[in-house]
């Protein structure tokens, strides 16, 4: 009798073992997911609160407003010019969709990186939300504004994936001071359109109205 009532209590010690162990796994589990959540979050709140958007880096659009109000208190000061270029990008929409979110995120770090490399370390790079990004360059006129503004455009085009652009944002002087160590001091750079006019023939490029609202 003794030994039947052994060999049936052993399986239902066996049960309970693994069923307290089970329920101690669960708990951990619950622990743990609890654990990441609360990191995640945390996370969130130190990425809002570095200004720093957390896909490409880039500025935040509030982090971007403050550089705005800065600069833009700077140039009522003393006068110096300042440009803002948007950069938007039309397709993203259909990367998403034919190629799914990783490529659409690819595309935008990618992008990210681009403008990073045209623009000098004074000025400031932001993504406002989706494909749209913000550049805001301190000290740069509006010629030279658009010198880099098409520079950016072509290299986009010309650099879809992994592939770096050369060059910078440069004032007007250091453009006339490039072109006079390359042709001689005696030389001038060649006129271009004035400002307007460039405006409209870039806005046509890209299929836009020549003369906005």
């Amino acid at each position: 009798m003794t030994r039947r009532s052994d060999s049936r209590e052993q399986p239902n010690a066996t049960d309970k073992a693994a069923r307290e162990a089970l329920q101690r796994l669960t708990d951990e589990n619950a622990l743990l997911r609890a654990a990441l959540a609360e990191a995640r979050t945390r996370l969130g709140e130190a990425e809002e609160e570095s200004g720093r958007d957390p896909l490409t880096a880039l500025h935040d659009p509030r982090q971007f407003r403050v550089e705005l109000e800065r600069v833009l208190s700077q140039a009522a000061r003393h006068g110096t010019p300042a440009a803002l270029i948007s950069v938007d990008l039309k397709d993203l929409k259909a990367i998403n969709e034919g190629h799914g979110r990783v490529s659409g995120d690819a595309a935008l770090r990618h992008v990210a990186r681009l403008l990073k490399s045209l623009i000098r370390a004074s000025d400031v790079a932001a993504r406002n939300g989706g494909g749209a990004f913000s550049l805001l360059l301190d000290h740069l006129d509006a010629d030279s504004a658009l010198d880099t503004a098409e520079r950016i455009a072509r290299c986009i085009s010309a650099h879809p994936r992994h592939r770096p652009c050369l060059g910078q944002a440069r004032s007007d002087g250091q453009r006339r001071h490039d072109h006079a160590r390359r042709h001689g001091r005696g030389s001038a750079p060649p006129r271009r359109p004035q400002p307007r006019a460039r405006q409209g023939i870039l806005r046509r490029r890209f299929g836009l109205p020549a003369h906005p609202e």
